[in-house]
């Protein structure tokens, strides 16, 4: 039975969760601000607990490895690889888009997984029928929502979805479609079921995925680009 501790920690929301084959032993997703550098540990804990499992027990590490935010996404990724280090045990990383969208399918238009990137952008990618149709970027939701536009009905999840409601409506009317916020929410649940179909890797392979620099990195380049 293969057991795969999961988490999330690219958003706003922190989830975990432990799963053995395709049962759900133990899920906690909150939504209680920005706290996952001290949160998440004590959620790994509880999940460890749950299943009567020490760390070196577990089969295998899985996290969203990005996009989604720095600090959030350095947090979970050096979790992850912390684990599987001390345990010898491999690790995961799942996209954060993928797992959106895998969390609120099926839907027979296009699926548009969305994170608030601030600075007016969003991470995105859109799938239709399970196939990519546009490729994960780091947008204006207005250059997003014309490049869906022409391909119909599209299911808007995630924070972005919600962080640009009022635009998505006002641009695309009764094309946008919004399911209920807890299938918008990103679920550890769904990092794992991803996982088991998702090849494993050695700690050192296990890399963030940003799609676009820091803003201290951006910053300095403005800066540069002035001078």
């Amino acid at each position: 039975m293969t057991s795969i501790l999961a988490f999330d920690t690219s958003g706003p929301s922190l989830s975990v969760a432990l799963t053995q084959s395709d049962h759900v032993i133990y899920e906690c997703t909150r939504q209680d601000g920005l706290t996952h550098a001290s949160s998440l540990m004590p959620l790994i804990d509880a999940a460890l607990r749950a299943g009567g499992l020490a760390p070196a027990c577990v089969d295998c590490y899985a996290v969203t490895m990005g996009p989604g935010s720095f600090t959030g996404v350095r947090i979970g990724v050096a979790t992850a690889k912390a684990l599987s280090h001390a345990t010898g045990k491999p690790c995961i990383g799942i996209n954060a888009l993928e797992a959106l969208a895998t969390g609120a399918s099926p839907f027979d238009g296009v699926l548009c997984p969305l994170q608030d990137a601030r600075a007016g952008q969003v991470y995105c990618v859109a799938y239709q029928n399970g196939q990519v149709v546009r490729d994960d970027a780091a947008l204006s939701i207005d250059t997003f929502l014309e490049s869906v536009m022409p391909l119909g009905e599209c299911c808007f999840v995630g924070d972005g979805a919600d962080a640009y409601y009022e635009r998505i409506t006002g641009k695309m009317g009764q094309s946008a479609v919004f399911p209920p916020r807890a299938l918008g929410m990103l679920r550890a649940s769904t990092v794992a079921m991803l996982a088991h179909h998702a090849e494993t890797v050695d700690y050192r392979q296990l890399v963030a995925y940003y799609l676009r620099a820091p803003q201290a990195e951006r910053e300095r380049l403005a800066r540069e680009g002035r001078q």
